[in-house]
């Protein structure tokens, strides 16, 4: 419980810090680059 809670408090002071705009192009480029290794990994399996 406590440790959960301190890295609720953490992330919440990095959002402070960076501002929402950064993480949510941090979490895009994130996300897209899963999906490109998917498709890779698809790709070589055929």
């Amino acid at each position: 419980m406590e440790s959960r809670h301190t890295q609720n408090f953490d992330l919440e002071e990095t959002i402070l810090e960076l501002g929402p705009l950064e993480i949510l192009k941090r979490s895009r480029t994130q996300s897209s680059e899963r999906r490109l290794q998917e498709n890779n990994r698809a790709l070589r399996s055929r």
